[in-house]
C-alpha cells in the first residue's frame, strides 16, 4: 500500500482524475447510467449501497453533498437533486486529497516515531551512567532585590521592620528583617533563594510583613502578590516590579524588585519533550485510524463493483487535522 501512495504523489491531480475517472465510468456504464444523468439524493445513495451490498456512510455521504451544486425539480420540491458527473468528480478529488494527507502524516509519524527513539536512548544512557538523574528537578531561582513604594509621600512608623517571605510548593522562606533607614520607602533585601519545583502547577506568593503590625494587630494581613508559575515557562529571567495586594485584592502602592527564572535541568527538559512526542504520536495514531476509515469507507462501492476490495486504499494510513471530507475538498 505504500507503493500506492508513493505512485499518487507522484502523479499530477489531473492523472490521478483521469485513471480514477475511466475506472468508475465504466462501472456506471455497465449499470447502464450516463454521465449526464441528474439523480435524487435517495437516488444517488441507493446506487451507492447496491454497488457496496450494504448500506454507503451517510455521513461521508453528506459532506460530499455540501460540496455539489444541488439543482431543483418543480415537481418534487422537498428533494435535491445532483449531477451525477459532479458528484464523480467530488468522489475523486476528496480520495486524492485524502490519499496525500495519509501520506504526509504516514512520514510525520515516522519522523514522531524516530525521535522518540532516539530520545529514549539518550535518556536510559544518562540513567545507566548517572542513576540519581532520574530524580533531577527544575529549580526556581527568585532573587528579591528591593521593595519601594510609588507613593513618595508615605512614612512608615518609627521602628518599622519589614522581611519578604516566598511562599512556594507548600514551603515557606523569608528574608532577614530590615529596618527603613531613608525617609523614603525603600528596602534593599537583595536575597536569593534556590528553589526545587515538584510541581508545575504551583503557585508563586511574594509576601511583605510589617513586624510592627504583625506583632500588636490581630487582624493583620501581609501585602502579597501571587504569581503562576506557567508565566515563566520561557526560562527567561523576569526582571520585574510586582504589585503588592492588600487583603481586599486592591492594589497598593508597594511593589517587589525581583527576578525570577525557572530554569529545567537538561535530563528534566528531555524528558518534558519525551513526553510532548508522545502525546504527539498518540494523536498522528488517532488520525491515522480516522483517515483509513474515511478512505476505505468513500471508495468501497466502486472498490467491491469492480471485484478489487482487497486493494481499498486507506489501510495504514491518516491525516494530520481532520479526516472531514467537506474540509478537504474544500482546498
Amino acid at each position: 500500500m505504500k507503493r500506492s501512495i508513493v505512485k499518487v504523489r507522484e502523479m499530477s491531480q489531473q492523472e490521478f482524475y483521469n485513471k480514477r475517472f475511466s475506472k468508475m465510468r465504466d462501472i456506471l456504464l455497465q449499470r447502464g447510467l450516463e454521465l449526464n444523468l441528474v439523480l435524487s439524493e435517495e437516488e444517488l445513495l441507493n446506487f451507492l449501497d447496491s454497488l457496496a451490498n450494504e448500506q454507503f456512510d451517510r455521513e461521508l455521504a453528506q459532506q460530499l453533498f455540501e460540496q455539489i451544486p444541488a439543482t431543483g425539480n418543480p415537481n418534487y420540491p422537498d428533494h435535491k437533486f445532483y449531477a451525477l458527473q459532479d458528484f464523480i468528480d467530488t468522489h475523486i478529488k476528496a480520495e486524492y486529497l485524502l490519499l496525500l494527507q495519509a501520506d504526509e502524516t504516514e512520514n510525520e509519524l515516522a519522523r514522531c516515531t524516530s525521535q522518540i527513539d532516539y530520545l529514549g536512548h539518550q535518556l536510559q544512557a544518562q540513567f545507566a551512567t548517572n542513576p540519581a538523574a532520574k530524580s533531577d528537578v527544575n529549580s526556581l531561582q527568585i532573587m528579591i532585590y528591593e521593595v519601594v513604594s510609588d507613593d513618595l509621600e508615605y512614612s512608615a512608623p518609627k521602628g518599622s521592620t519589614y522581611s519578604v517571605l516566598v511562599v512556594f510548593n507548600r514551603y515557606k522562606y523569608e528574608t532577614d528583617e530590615l529596618a527603613l533607614s531613608h525617609k523614603e520607602f525603600f528596602l534593599p533585601f537583595n536575597r536569593d533563594f534556590n528553589l526545587k519545583v515538584t510541581d508545575s502547577q504551583e503557585s508563586i506568593k511574594i509576601l511583605l510583613r510589617d513586624f510592627k503590625q504583625y506583632s500588636s494587630d490581630p487582624n493583620y494581613k501581609d501585602l502579597k502578590c501571587t504569581l503562576t508559575l506557567d508565566r515563566f515557562e520561557d526560562q527567561q529571567v523576569h526582571d520585574e516590579y510586582y504589585y503588592l495586594y492588600d487583603q481586599n485584592n486592591n492594589l497598593t502602592p508597594f511593589k517587589v524588585h525581583a527576578a525570577i527564572q525557572w530554569k529545567h535541568t537538561e535530563t528534566n527538559a528531555q524528558q518534558e519533550t519525551l513526553e510532548t512526542l508522545l502525546d504527539l504520536q498518540g494523536k498522528l495514531a488517532d488520525n491515522k485510524e480516522s483517515i483509513e476509515a474515511s478512505l476505505k469507507a468513500l471508495v468501497r462501492p466502486f472498490a467491491k463493483a469492480s471485484g478489487s476490495l482487497k486493494k481499498i486504499p486507506g489501510e495504514g494510513y491518516n491525516v494530520t487535522q481532520s479526516s472531514s471530507l467537506a474540509a478537504l475538498v474544500n482546498k
